[in-house]
């Protein structure tokens, strides 16, 4: 009989996993910490001169988007775990929906220019499309 202990080891992909989700959670709880601001900014066109009720109408926006967000990023799980246990199994699933999660931050930050150059409408779509792929990013990588 061997007197040899067997450490106990985890398994290759979970150094991967542990580094990703913390990725996520940091990029994912610094960009909603600033996004009702911005919202509100977007929707009043950055005019610093806006009527009250403009402002109170730019910030009910707002939260209405940011709470679809935040619906969106606890409702998307189960469509990531049927896709990740009937489909294509864990670790890739968590691998192409964590580069969506990115392109869903690059979309973000290239809506954030197109209000730069004061074209507001494609600041705001790109803003809902780069949500709605953080969205999915997040309910792929949850499961």
């Amino acid at each position: 009989m061997s007197t040899e202990t067997s450490k106990a080891r985890f398994p290759a992909g979970i150094p991967f996993i542990v580094g990703n989700e913390g990725a996520e959670r940091y990029s994912y709880y610094g960009m909603r910490a600033i996004l009702y601001i911005y919202l509100a900014a977007l929707y009043l066109q950055f005019a610093p001169d806006a009527s009250p009720q403009d402002v109170a109408l730019a910030e009910a926006r707002g939260i209405g988007v940011v709470h679809l967000f935040m619906a969106g990023v606890y409702a998307f799980p189960m469509i990531g775990a049927i896709l990740a246990d009937r489909y294509r199994g864990k670790y890739p699933v968590i691998l192409w929906v964590s580069l969506l999660y990115c392109l869903g931050h690059g979309v973000l930050a290239f809506a954030g220019r197109f209000a730069e150059w004061q074209m507001y409408d494609e600041a705001e779509w790109g803003m809902y499309l780069g949500l709605a792929l953080i969205a999915i990013g997040a309910g792929g990588i949850k499961p």
